[in-house]
């Protein structure tokens, strides 16, 4: 997996480049996808937050009520190309004549695309799909850009290569990553963090190095004490936009600390 992640960089260059198919313009994206490949919508919708780019989210079959109203561009993401629930939506944007895209490897799903002459990109395969994070990421955001107009799409995958080659190449960051992992197995992760902040935390949820996870969302303190099994060997999380939120949350963290211990 650590070669996967060192891979991260290429991934996202990889991206930058990519001759992007011809796509209808909206002002509404709807990524359809589940796991590994649907984190990617996450990770678009965090990253496009600041602009006037609408990017919704769905992980389920078919497809939200509102859509056959507001008819959104729907991108169909599925590592393997046969995920169930994307096959579901992808043909209920179909039935619906929603403008659609698809980004897979191959599978049933791009069989589906050539067959309809809808645009689709072919990722890289060979990979666990989240070990395929910035192809995947970097596909949607393209064709986000491509159909709304947002125009920086090459250049944010660029400077995020070279975030991460920065950070990678920093031995203090890969030590730190280690401690984290270590300090997580075989332990529950108590995890809070604002929703955009949230994507984390449904990565660790799909490793080995945990049993299990449990999001508590923004506002609310602390676990809920009548539900939570205290023996099970908690490990509070504090996820923080920067340090100048630490001393707002630091009563949440003494407080969780205390609450923990008194169990």
């Amino acid at each position: 997996m650590w070669s996967m992640i060192e891979s991260l960089p290429l991934q996202y260059r990889w991206a930058a480049t990519l001759d992007t198919p011809a796509i209808p313009p909206s002002s509404t994206i709807l990524v359809c996808g589940m796991g590994g490949s649907g984190i990617s919508g996450d990770f678009v919708q965090a990253a496009v937050a600041e602009t006037q780019v609408d990017v919704r989210i769905h992980k389920d079959y078919g497809l939200p009520k509102w859509a056959a109203s507001a008819r959104p561009l729907v991108i169909a993401v599925s590592y393997s190309g046969n995920t169930a629930e994307t096959l579901s939506s992808l043909g209920e944007a179909i039935d619906l004549e929603l403008p659609v895209a698809v980004i897979s490897t191959g599978g049933e799903a791009i069989a589906i695309a050539d067959n309809r002459d809808l645009p689709r990109l072919v990722v890289p395969s060979g990979l666990q799909p989240r070990a395929a994070l910035g192809y995947l990421v970097g596909a949607v955001l393209r064709l986000v850009g491509r159909s709304t107009g947002l125009s920086e799409t090459q250049t944010m995958l660029a400077e995020a290569a070279d975030l991460m080659e920065e950070m990678l190449a920093d031995e203090e960051t890969r030590n730190l990553a280690r401690e984290i992992a270590a300090n997580l197995s075989g332990r529950l992760p108590v995890i809070w963090a604002r929703a955009d902040l949230r994507k984390w935390p449904r990565s660790v949820g799909q490793s080995k190095c945990t049993r299990t996870q449990r999001h508590l969302p923004t506002g609310r303190p602390f676990p809920n004490s009548t539900t939570t099994n205290w023996s099970a060997g908690l490990r509070p999380i504090m996820m923080l936009e920067n340090l100048r939120a630490s001393s707002c949350c630091g009563t949440r963290a003494n407080g969780l600390r205390s609450l923990i211990a008194s169990r």
